[in-house]
């Protein structure tokens, strides 16, 4: 095992430790906190066995291993830019319809 890869998987295990930890003293839904410690379990296992990257290229058609982890990481990139996005725009329109009504509650009230 490389240095790196020791400080990788250490780091790792120290992060999926943390998640665990917030999930039983927060009580946090199922959903997110599992996507979150598959990323990291995943993330382990890469570094673990460099070998997979490849084989996974190699059964999609693509050259190198390094390649594949670009492309999800580019994947995972725009969906999450996208839904941010998507998430601003519905603020601001609640943002916008609140100021709106704070506004006519107070005209009213002077009036």
């Amino acid at each position: 095992m490389t240095p790196f890869q020791i400080v990788a998987l250490s780091s790792l295990a120290a992060l999926v430790l943390w998640e665990v930890a917030r999930l039983r003293s927060a009580g946090f839904s199922g959903g997110s906190w599992l996507v979150r410690i598959g990323v990291w379990l995943a993330a382990a296992a890469a570094v673990a066995q460099p070998q997979l990257l490849q084989q996974l290229a190699n059964l999609l058609g693509i050259g190198r291993g390094t390649d594949v982890l670009l492309y999800l990481l580019v994947f995972a990139f725009f969906g999450t830019s996208f839904f941010l996005y998507a998430r601003t725009i519905v603020l601001q329109r609640q943002l916008t319809q609140l100021v709106r009504q704070y506004a006519l509650d107070n005209a009213q009230r002077r009036g």
